[in-house]
């Protein structure tokens, strides 16, 4: 895709469907961000230590309504969110895992669904990691090359599954080595 392609307004799905992804994630960085400031003390007075809070491990979980508008999608509506926990008997010493969740359905029956596991074992020597993704992605196409007209647009529906799984061990410190599967399949459901 050319400059001139997307000045001239073809070709703009992609570019726009990458807009409202990093939209998308910049709000949830600001919105899970805003509880990570800091309270300073005023100045002149020592600031004062908090007692410790007794350590809880118990599972939490954040969710955050998805809503955007492009006009390749119309309105976006969907969910996403973040379920950490600890596995182990030993939770302090076992890196929090997750589990990250997102859907979102768009006013022109476009569908993206993932689920991201990533899971460390206890002693924290072994991490799984997982990504299952499923699109219905309504698009158009307009052709190649600058001498394309908006009304030469043809619509095709990608349907998109596609499935990575890794395994890593400690090799020392923090440096992981390990494995990874991934398998993807495309069928072009109509033109």
């Amino acid at each position: 895709m050319t400059f001139d392609t997307i000045r001239s307004g073809q070709g703009l799905g992609r570019v726009a469907s990458a807009r409202s992804l990093l939209t998308v994630l910049l709000l949830t960085l600001l919105v899970t961000a805003a509880p990570l400031v800091a309270q300073t003390s005023p100045a002149g007075e020592p600031a004062k230590k908090a007692p410790e809070p007794a350590k809880s491990f118990k599972p939490h979980a954040i969710f955050l309504p998805v809503v955007y508008y492009t006009p390749e999608t119309r309105l976006a509506l969907g969910a996403g969110g973040v379920l950490n926990y600890r596995l182990g008997l030993n939770k302090e010493k076992t890196r929090p895992s997750s589990l990250w969740i997102l859907f979102v359905y768009t006013m022109n029956s476009q569908i993206q669904a993932s689920l991201k596991p990533e899971i460390y074992l206890p002693g924290n020597a072994f991490v799984l990691n997982a990504a299952l993704k499923y699109e219905l992605f309504p698009q158009r196409f307009y052709g190649i090359g600058n001498d394309v007209s908006a009304s030469s647009a043809e619509v095709y529906t990608p349907e998109t599954k596609s499935l990575q799984l890794s395994i890593k061990r400690r090799i020392f410190g923090n440096v992981f080595g390990g494995l990874q599967y991934q398998i993807g399949k495309t069928n072009i459901q109509k033109v």
